[in-house]
């Protein structure tokens, strides 16, 4: 049911028309409305006067999707250095003191490191120490200090490293135990230091460890001892290092004598020494490269297995086998060592 509007709002409203019909338009009067009662669906909600047209219906549609954003071409793979060097990222720097060098010089900055090994009672002590002047020579000793009798009037000097901390400080630390060697003029590159021998030092530092298990404390003073001879290597002296051979209780065929060492460091010193020299106590001579000999025969003639010993010196590649050095050579490290240098620069043109 619906309800008559009221006058007022009737005039209002014919009011308003006349007004709109001024600029010319022509506007339907409208006499008499009605709107809808004021129900719970009709409150608030806008109600048309009678007789007005009727707005279309809305229809909801589904939003229009954004376009896709065009999809770049692949890019094509760097195929030149040159390429390849505008897309890298900035260069980095060169590390401080990083030098293209080349192998003409390298003979120039070269020390004379070695080991030299043998049994018991071959003479290595006194050959390592007649390498060099005393002035010049600094000792690490690890055995008895009877071992330097045969040098006694000479003047060397020494420290008896004989436990594991005294080894280490030696070692590691040459210039504070002789600061005024250290620090003398050496153009010529005679400062030498031996350490006689490595394989004491291996037992009194497995005698110092602090742990109980034997297996433990082997291994751990192995690891040290590898990286206390390779820091020692790299500083600027020429070393000896004096070691006992390594041989096996039980004879077998092509079993190798060398230096008695861990593995690891016997790989370092083959690489980075200039030579392993081993003292042949019935030829009185120092082997240069590997040899083979016979144990012996038997009762019957027949010859027993034989041994090899280890020994290596370095040469530049094209003067091996040129017969330069000897298999054997006389028991003088400086005279092997400056045959060797003088070989070495052949290759130069020195």
């Amino acid at each position: 049911m619906t309800e008559p509007l009221k006058p007022e709002v009737v005039a209002a409203s014919n009011a308003l028309i006349a007004e709109m019909e001024k600029g010319g338009g022509t506007v339907e009067r409208v006499d008499k409305a009605v709107v809808a009662p004021q129900t719970p669906l009709t409150v608030g909600k806008v109600v048309p006067l009678a007789g007005a047209p009727e707005k279309p219906a809305v229809v909801q549609r589904p939003p229009t999707p954004l376009p896709k954003p065009p999809v770049p071409p692949p890019a094509k793979p760097v195929t030149t250095v040159a390429a390849l060097a505008k897309t890298a990222r900035p260069p980095v720097p060169i590390p401080a003191g990083l030098e293209t060098l080349s192998t003409d010089t390298v003979l120039d900055d070269s020390f004379f490191r070695v080991v030299l090994y043998s049994v018991t009672s071959g003479r290595k002590t006194t050959t390592a120490h007649a390498f060099e002047d005393p002035e010049y020579v600094r000792t690490i000793l690890t055995r008895d200090k009877s071992q330097m009798i045969p040098l006694a009037g000479e003047g060397y000097k020494y420290v008896h490293a004989n436990d594991a901390a005294k080894f280490a400080f030696a070692m590691q630390n040459p210039e504070k135990l002789w600061p005024d060697w250290a620090g003398m003029d050496d153009p010529d590159k005679r400062r030498t230091i031996i350490v006689d021998d490595l394989t004491k030092a291996l037992d009194v530092m497995v005698k110092s460890a602090l742990v109980k298990d034997k297996r433990m404390a082997y291994r751990d003073a192995k690891n040290d001892l590898d990286e206390m001879v390779t820091g020692l290597s790299k500083k600027p002296y020429n070393l000896i290092i004096i070691t006992l051979a390594k041989i096996g209780e039980n004879i077998k065929d092509n079993d190798e004598i060398g230096p008695e060492m861990s593995p690891s460091l016997l790989s370092y010193i083959t690489a980075e020494f200039s030579a392993v020299l081993y003292v042949d106590i019935d030829k009185w001579q120092i082997l240069t490269e590997r040899d083979k000999f016979g144990v012996g025969v038997d009762e019957r003639g027949n010859v027993l297995p034989q041994r090899r010993v280890f020994a290596k010196h370095k040469l530049p590649r094209k003067l091996v086998g040129k017969g330069l050095i000897n298999l054997y050579e006389p028991l003088d490290l400086k005279a092997f060592w400056k045959k060797l240098r003088a070989a070495q620069g052949t290759a130069v043109g020195k």
